[in-house]
């Protein structure tokens, strides 16, 4: 039995047109809580990820807290942490800087 990628994994993901949908639907939302919980549930559906969870910068020099979250581990409210102490914090494989105009306002992981 011949068990090639091309037999375990038959159906193909258009990953354009999900971000296409994605977009037209968080483009609707005007809510900034409701947008992030939204953009954490449809990367866990679409991206078919384990876990994500978004972090906004706080009020204080360098920390962050969880926004929204679904399935992460070791959630804490706030953290006070570089990328890379997020990412072994929350067991991530990638943490990803959010920007606005040059200025980190928070992370995605």
């Amino acid at each position: 039995m011949n068990l090639s990628g091309k037999n375990l994994f038959q159906k193909k993901y258009d990953y354009k047109q999900l971000l296409k949908v994605f977009t037209e639907e968080v483009l609707t939302v005007l809510d900034l809580g409701r947008l992030i919980n939204l953009t954490v549930e449809k990367l866990v559906d679409i991206m078919r990820v384990s876990s994500c969870a978004v972090l906004l910068r706080g009020r204080e020099e360098g920390a962050f807290y969880v926004a929204a979250s679904n399935n992460a581990q070791n959630i804490n409210k706030k953290m006070h942490s570089s990328a890379e102490d997020i990412k072994r914090e929350l067991n991530a494989e990638l943490v990803m800087p959010m920007m606005l105009d040059d200025k980190p306002i928070g992370m995605l992981a």
